[in-house]
């Protein structure tokens, strides 16, 4: 995708219909419904297959595979229904990565849509837009962190993410932690540490070349950071990156920010590259979506990160 305009999909209207998929793990029913709840107060249709609704029980071992096939035709058939405008994922949790061999069989790339999810989503984040060239969006699931009173800069991110047509500019308002200083900007991808790791090797590994990557993780300790960090630096995913934001990387290191910003400071002591911690999407209690595909930039004066253009056409 070196080089190549990543392709947006339409912003939502008042009406569409969002298709529900549980590509990961199982989910609370009730969340889910709190969820759905909130999507049609918004103004839209939420559409929940009733395989979907099936999803919410964990699979017996001799059924998984099963499951995983049918969670692919379900996704593949959100996409194809020209009567669905974006879909929604009901939790993170683990098991997407599964779906891929059976959505390699099928060519979807007339079909971009808003696609919106974290955690283990990330690998069907990147999936679609290392294959595709689709801007995706990296933001709240249906089950869990979409509710009446759910914090107004999560609600509000990600309802301009999704039907802003101008540029979404300085979507947190707040400095961030600077790691290392610079100035820089590229094209913004990235998602949960372990599981871009696992896209290294396959037809849609994370490219970071002239990119600013963005990486979450939560509860995860010193040695596992830092070999997942050793793991990209190995792959190259560091030589000619543009900057690099983490978030806040939630209860990682016992939950000590001063220690996680130690870290990273060391870490990253000699990079050439601007580095900033601290931006609060994935896990946490704030999950600000970012689109990934986005031209952005940051700075360490002041240090933000900023999006330069819209996530929709």
């Amino acid at each position: 995708m070196i080089g190549m305009r990543p392709i947006k999909p339409f912003g939502l209207v008042p009406g569409d219909r969002i298709g529900i998929v549980a590509p990961a793990s199982a989910y609370e029913k009730s969340g889910l419904k709190r969820g759905i709840e909130k999507l049609k107060w918004w103004g839209f249709d939420p559409v929940v297959p009733r395989k979907v609704m099936k999803h919410a029980q964990r699979p017996s071992d001799k059924d998984r595979n099963k499951r995983y096939e049918e969670k692919a035709k379900l996704l593949l058939k959100m996409f194809r229904d020209p009567s669905i405008a974006a879909i929604f994922c009901a939790e993170g949790g683990y098991g997407s990565i599964a779906l891929i061999p059976y959505l390699e069989k099928v060519d979807i790339s007339s079909f971009p849509k808003i696609f919106v999810g974290f955690s283990d989503i990330t690998i069907l984040l990147l999936y679609f837009l290392e294959k595709y060239r689709w801007v995706t969006f990296h933001g709240p699931t249906v089950a869990q962190e979409i509710y009446k009173g759910m914090p107004p800069i999560t609600e509000l991110a990600l309802q301009e993410a999704i039907t802003k047509r101008t540029r979404l500019g300085d979507i947190y308002g707040k400095d961030l932690h600077t790691i290392a200083p610079g100035e820089a900007q590229g094209i913004l991808v990235g998602g949960n540490l372990t599981r871009m790791l696992r896209t290294l090797g396959t037809p849609f590994e994370i490219e970071t070349r002239d990119r600013i990557l963005f990486i979450e993780e939560y509860d995860e300790g010193h040695m596992k950071i830092e070999g997942d960090l050793n793991h990209l630096k190995l792959a190259g995913k560091f030589s000619r990156i543009k900057g690099i934001v983490f978030s806040e990387m939630n209860k990682c290191l016992h939950g000590k920010r001063s220690e996680m910003n130690r870290f990273l400071k060391r870490y990253f002591k000699k990079v050439d590259f601007p580095v900033l911690y601290g931006f609060p999407s994935g896990h946490g209690v704030d999950n600000i979506t970012l689109p990934f595909g986005v031209r952005a930039r940051i700075s360490s004066d002041p240090p933000r990160l900023i999006l330069d253009e819209s996530a929709v056409r």
